[in-house]
């Protein structure tokens, strides 16, 4: 699958429907210069309780190892270009399926929107990492209180990165910058 989508369009389509539509494994390559999904590792909420304005601070993604690599603190530092004021957060992660039968998405997944661009912050009490403020839609109130504890976030973007040794020193995926953000999303 990966040496067909490597040799574009016309190859894909020669793949058996069931390959075509199976959900992408959570491996990625990372080739210099090349747009490739990311997302990050499960990041709990700051707090667990809405504010009264329907608030919730926000901790979007930390330097270090994720589920799709290493994060680089440069990385972090192209996250306010792309994680701005607007961006949508849903309640859990469209899946492939769902984005291909309904790639506008659904209303009733919609659980917030950032109010604030993201900003890197190095020294937050709570970590390194991008920061924001969220508000969350009223009838998502409660499950955020009721929940908050046991859920977080992460991240469905893209972003530029190469194949090496890590900062870690583990061999994988190294994301040196973010492209572009479809959304940070409610995990369980």
């Amino acid at each position: 699958i990966r040496v067909a989508k490597r040799k574009g369009a016309a190859f894909v389509a020669k793949l058996p429907k069931a390959w075509r539509e199976a959900a992408p494994q959570p491996r990625f390559e990372f080739v210099e210069s090349e747009d490739v999904p990311v997302h990050a590792e499960f990041i709990s909420l700051l707090e667990s309780t809405v504010r009264a304005d329907g608030t919730i601070p926000i901790k979007i993604i930390q330097p270090g190892r994720g589920s799709s690599g290493f994060y680089t603190e440069a990385a972090m530092k192209t996250g306010p270009n792309v994680f701005k004021s607007g961006l949508e957060m849903h309640w859990d992660h469209r899946t492939e399926a769902d984005k291909r039968s309904r790639p506008e998405g659904s209303l009733n997944d919609v659980a917030a929107k950032l109010i604030e661009d993201a900003r890197y912050v190095p020294d937050h009490p709570a970590g390194a990492g991008l920061y924001s403020t969220a508000r969350v839609y009223e009838h998502f109130q409660p499950f955020v209180n009721e929940m908050g504890p046991d859920i977080g976030l992460s991240i469905d973007a893209t972003g530029k990165g190469h194949y090496g040794k890590a900062p870690d020193g583990q061999d994988g995926p190294v994301v040196e910058a973010f492209t572009s953000a479809a959304g940070i999303d409610f995990v369980t």
